[in-house]
Formats: C-alpha cells, sequence, structure tokens
C-alpha cells in the first residue's frame, strides 16, 4: 500500500533494504518517486564550472521549492526543467542523458568534497568543459526528452 493504494509492482533491492522500503522507486518514503510527477532538472554552477543533471518531484515555485533554494544559496543556477506527468519516463531521461554525457567523454566528480558548498548530488556532476557548454548539455537533455518523455512531455520551462 502507498498512500491508501494497492501498488503491485515488483522491483530489486537487497535483503537487508527490504523491510524500510529503501531501492524501491515506489515504496521508499523520500528521494524521488517514479509514480508521481516529476521533472528532469540541469543545474549550473559559473565559479565551479559544474552541471548537474538530476530528477526531482519537486517544483522550484511551489511544493519543496526548498530544495532549489538550497542549491541556489550555494551558487548553482536553475537552467531549465523537463516536466512530465509519469515520474517512470522522467527517471528513463534521465538515464539516458547520463548515458550519453558518459559516451562523449563527460567528467564526473568522484567524491563529495568536489561538490561546491558541500552540495549533494556528486554522481550527478559534471565539468561542463568535458562535455561542451552549458547550452550543449541543454541542447542534448532537450532532443532526448523528445524520444523519452514523447507527446505527453510539458513544455520545457525556462528558469
Amino acid at each position: 500500500m502507498v498512500d491508501g493504494q494497492l501498488v503491485l509492482h515488483e522491483w530489486e533491492a537487497r535483503v537487508y533494504h527490504r523491510t524500510g522500503g529503501s531501492d524501491c522507486a515506489v515504496c521508499m518514503p523520500t528521494g524521488f518517486r517514479a509514480d508521481r510527477p516529476g521533472a528532469v532538472y540541469l543545474l549550473y554552477h559559473p565559479v565551479a564550472q559544474l552541471v548537474k543533471v538530476g530528477i526531482t518531484n519537486c517544483d522550484p515555485q511551489g511544493r519543496n521549492s526548498h530544495r532549489f533554494a538550497y542549491f541556489a544559496s550555494r551558487g548553482w543556477e536553475l537552467v531549465r526543467l523537463w516536466h512530465h506527468p509519469h515520474g517512470l519516463r522522467v527517471r528513463r531521461l534521465e538515464t539516458a542523458v547520463h548515458a550519453l554525457l558518459a559516451d562523449r567523454g563527460g567528467v564526473y566528480l568522484t567524491d563529495r568534497s568536489a561538490m561546491p558548498g558541500a552540495t549533494t548530488g556528486w554522481t550527478e556532476t559534471i565539468r561542463v568543459a568535458s562535455v561542451g557548454t552549458t547550452t550543449d548539455v541543454e541542447q542534448l537533455i532537450s532532443q532526448l526528452a523528445e524520444k523519452h518523455l514523447g507527446d505527453e512531455a510539458a513544455l520545457p520551462e525556462a528558469a
């Protein structure tokens, strides 16, 4: 049961995580929920020359906007969001983006200490020069969004 509704799904998880509901995109109590609307976001840190591509169920102007305020207070700029009513498609888009960035030589951070302002999410943060410019990354995400989000995709929002 999730939010009072029966959810039938299978999810591979480590035995020690099963009782706490972690590792399951539907059952886990925090983090991204694939069963809810979501968005891929692109953040840019101009001083550190980093881009961060992640997913969220948050709206920077509404519910849980503190997440984006947290990043902004540490020098990150929200470049763009790609919304979709189905979180699973959002997760698939994020996976495709990171796979393509890695294939194109994207240099990912290797530990949290490299994140400016001790922000989180270093595993999804890339040195922008290794993949071109922030605009190049934005265009790449937009191209993949057409494929992975399909006709139901909302238009991307400029920040």
